[in-house]
């Protein structure tokens, strides 16, 4: 389900920080999200722990011996590069000896960017779930040619704050290190 789901969300659910780059129109101004010349497919990598049940061996799993050693290893990847401009996103899913799994989401991006990561955890998990709530607002990338005034593009621009205060509200959790990895809810998988 999951790999499905990650192969249609470029074309049906366009979330800039999947498939846009940012940009600096001027020397001056900040950087903003621009769609990118030529979009990636995104791609799902699996793990699977020596000792677990190999739910994911079956999808052609990688093997692997060491939790910990394997996670660092994912973190502290870098995104490729290319002509045109870095990848934005990476998925792992890696399967435990114990038969849960860890979903890993690396990605690009400023922090305050407004259409983040935050957001598009929100759409995946609604996806993921049948898609029976409301979808993630969407913001749309800046119109360098929008004629409006500040104030008209700020009334349309304000929920943006309010929803991501209520994002903030959320807990996600970050696999920096091994007391955050103890911590961090798992759950079974099913691709």
């Amino acid at each position: 389900m999951l790999k499905k789901l990650l192969a249609e969300l470029p074309t049906n659910y366009p979330f800039p920080i999947l498939t846009a780059q940012l940009k600096k129109p001027s020397f001056f101004s900040l950087p903003i999200w621009m769609p990118a010349s030529n979009p990636r497919p995104l791609g799902l990598h699996l793990w699977t722990q020596e000792g677990s049940p190999g739910a994911l061996g079956t999808h052609g799993a990688t093997p692997f011996r060491d939790l910990q050693t394997k996670l660092d290893d994912i973190i502290n990847t870098s995104l490729p590069q290319h002509v045109d401009g870095w990848e934005n996103v990476r998925f792992d899913l890696v399967e435990k000896s114990d038969g849960s799994c860890v979903f890993v989401f690396s990605w690009s991006h400023l922090i305050m960017d407004g259409i983040g990561a935050e957001f598009f955890l929100l759409e995946l998990d609604r996806l993921m779930s049948g898609g029976k709530t409301e979808p993630v607002p969407a913001f749309g990338l800046t119109d360098l040619n929008d004629q409006r005034g500040w104030v008209e593009r700020w009334k349309t621009a304000k929920v943006m704050p309010t929803f991501f205060d209520k994002v903030m509200k959320k807990p996600f959790e970050a696999l920096g290190s091994t007391s955050s990895l103890k911590a961090a809810p798992t759950s079974k998988s099913s691709l």
